[in-house]
This record gives structure tokens, sequence and C-alpha cells, in this order.
């Protein structure tokens, strides 16, 4: 059964309620980070609306993990699904639909949704510093590669050419020793017993999308996002794009984050990494050509 991760920005959108109808077997797996993302500000008008069409297709949805307990998971291929996906919260998912998106208002369902914004702005003020760390490190990159290896970057996926085998090794060393660095922080690094299991850490998976976010705007070297807002929004979605990478597509209407998260997924699948979820290519044709495309990054003809 094919099983496609959504951004916060595609949930509401006729497209994604074109794919639930279709098809009963048609799933889609919301991740914890873009619940976030809606509870941040007014969550219960943000979340009433966003949710309105979905939650008729409620048993068609899957629930993800909070990124915190998905960066402790294990590597192993093995299961490993299984340990993405919220089981409880998907269950009630039906439920939360029925008392909370479609409930009328009352002073209980808006109490409830307080008690949410308060704990969702306290998680995103506390992924501030990560942010600003993050668009400086890109900085430092700017210093790491030359003139020729930006070059043979920009326009990559456009003109549809190889990364050098020196330049990819690059991208790839890069991906490794920030996810290691990560671990080490966190306490995790015992998780990394080989190179299979590290890529199917979602350490590694974020390590890779932050290389491929750095990839796909090195068109602009130096010129990163400085505001908090701004900041917040692409760490937000790096962190989307990177929990993307283990299914069966990514629906977005971020033409840059479709590009990012393909970058990834190229990087990801070049080193064996776990991906299609559900054993379905559910990504589209206008998909697919992208996907074709950053492929080439790691030398492959297709796609996984």
């Amino acid at each position: 059964m094919p099983l496609v991760l959504v951004d916060n920005n595609f949930v509401d959108s006729e497209e994604l309620s074109t794919y639930l109808r279709r098809s009963a077997i048609n799933r889609v797996a919301i991740p914890h980070t873009v619940f976030v993302e809606w509870h941040k500000g007014e969550a219960e008008r943000v979340t009433r609306r966003v949710l309105a069409n979905v939650c008729a297709h409620a048993s068609q949805v899957v629930v993800l993990k909070d990124t915190s307990w998905l960066m402790g998971m294990s590597g192993r291929s093995a299961g490993l699904l299984n340990r993405l996906i919220d089981g409880r919260q998907t269950a009630f998912f039906p439920e939360y639909c029925r008392t909370f998106i479609h409930a009328p208002t009352s002073e209980a369902v808006s109490e409830q949704f307080r008690t949410h914004a308060g704990n969702a702005k306290g998680q995103v003020d506390a992924l501030l510093p990560e942010g600003h760390k993050l668009m400086a490190l890109f900085k430092q990159w700017d210093r790491a590669f030359d003139r020729a290896e930006l070059g043979a970057m920009k326009g990559l996926l456009g003109a549809g050419r190889k990364l050098p085998d020196d330049l990819q090794a690059k991208t790839f060393l890069l991906a490794e020793e920030f996810a290691l660095r990560s671990l080490r922080r966190a306490g995790l690094v015992d998780l990394a017993r080989s190179r299979v299991e590290l890529v199917n850490l979602l350490a590694f998976r974020y390590a890779a999308t932050v290389v491929a976010f750095y990839v796909c705007w090195h068109d602009a070297p130096g010129a990163y996002p400085s505001s908090d807002k701004s900041v917040l929004n692409h760490l937000m979605d790096i962190k989307i794009a990177a929990q993307a990478t283990y299914f069966d597509g990514f629906r977005t209407h971020e033409t840059k984050l479709l590009k990012v998260y393909l970058v990834a997924l190229g990087l990801v699948s070049a080193l064996g990494g776990y991906t299609l979820c559900g054993g379905h290519r559910g990504l589209s044709v206008e998909q697919r050509r992208s996907f074709e495309a950053a492929a080439l990054l790691s030398g492959r003809s297709g796609a996984t």
C-alpha cells in the first residue's frame, strides 16, 4: 500500500484529497514536525482548517512519532516502518478528527488547543539556536568548497549532470561527519554500528538533507536566511524532508524543498538506505523526472 509523506502546506490541498479518494489503499504520513508547525500559532483555527478535508479519510492517515524519539531509533531495516509510526496516535486519529477537528467549538476543546499551542511554541523556540548554527555552518562550507566545486554544483539538477567522483565523496563525508557529530552530542553514537545502519538513522537522513539544502542553495553562497522566522521555517522544512526519505514519496508545493528532498534521497539511495517503505513508487511523473536527475548525484541511472 503506497504511503507518502506530506508537509504542512499540502495537507489541505485538493491534490491530497484526490489522492486519498482515488483508492482506499492510498495512505498519507503526517510527521510530528508538521503538527508542531500548525500548533505554534493559532492552533485551533489553523488545525481545524488544514485537517478539514483529510479527516474525511482519517483511516488512511498515519501519524509519525516525534523527532526526539526517532533520533534514537535503531537503523536496522527490519521493522523500521513500524518504528517510525506512532501506533497510538494513528489509531486515535479518527477520534481526534471527530472530537477536535469536526466538533463544535467549546471551551474544553479550545483549552486543549491552547495547551498544544504552548507546547509547540516551546519546541519551536528551542530549535532557534540549532537553526542559526546551521546557517553559520553553511557559511563555513562556502569556504570549504572552492569556486570550481561550487560551479559544479550550480544548476546541477536542471543540467542533469553527475557530480565529479571527488566532490560526490565530499558531500557523503559531510553528511556522515554531521550525523556522527549529532549522535555524539545526543549520546547516541552507539546506534551507528555499521554504515548500513548509520544511513537508516534519522540523524543521517537529517544530515543528508542539510547537505542537500546547501547544494540547492549554492547559487547564492553566503545569502542564507538570517531572520528568526526564516531560519525556523527552513529548519522545519529540512526536518520534514529528511523524514520523507523513508517513504514512497513526498508531497509539497515548495519546489525548492522538493529538490532538496530529491538530492537527499539520491545520497541516501546511493548508500543503500531504506526507502520506499510501502514498496510502491509513489512519486508523481514530475517527481520521478526530477528524481532521475537528482540520482545522477550518486551515479545511479534511475530510481531506487
